[in-house]
């Protein structure tokens, strides 16, 4: 069975502001958008952290997403 994740508002109300510090506002972000940006970096860091190669963790990252697109 897949997972699925659910952000509280109190927690997007944590992340929004952490988010446009580094994507910026000039756009408007759906919450959705935001937690996945979010979860995908997250995946990117913790690769970079155990050393995989950035080539791989950017299909793990295209790869995720599509997955959440999908679902």
């Amino acid at each position: 069975m897949p997972a699925t994740l659910t952000v509280t508002d109190d927690a997007l109300e944590v992340l929004k502001p952490l988010f446009s510090q580094v994507e910026g506002s000039c756009e408007v972000w759906t919450d959705a958008e935001v937690v996945t940006r979010m979860l995908i970096r997250g995946v990117m860091a913790y690769g970079q952290t155990a050393g995989k190669p950035f080539a791989e963790m950017t299909e793990v990252a295209k790869a995720l997403r599509t997955q959440i697109e999908t679902a």
